[in-house]
């Protein structure tokens, strides 16, 4: 099992936005290995973002932190495929 949130923050747009997601650092090794591409640094992101997995739309996004609606919501789920 992999720790996952559930949270809303509010996008560039001005939209909110619902995510169920796994933070990066939280995602199995397996996982990353066959996602991942090349070497290439990480780029640098503002602060308060950060890249997480998106467990509805199976793939990686951005998570703002900064214009976070509530609190997020710890839960537990089956590592994504």
């Amino acid at each position: 099992m992999t720790k996952c949130y559930n949270a809303t923050y509010v996008k560039n747009s001005g939209e909110k936005r619902e995510m169920n997601f796994v933070r990066f650092s939280d995602l199995p090794e397996s996982f990353l290995s066959g996602r991942i591409k090349g070497e290439s640094p990480p780029k640098t992101l503002g602060e308060g973002r950060e890249v997480v997995w998106d467990i509805d739309k199976s793939g990686f996004r951005i998570f703002n932190w900064n214009t976070i609606v509530g609190e997020a919501r710890e839960g537990m789920t089956e590592v994504v495929e």
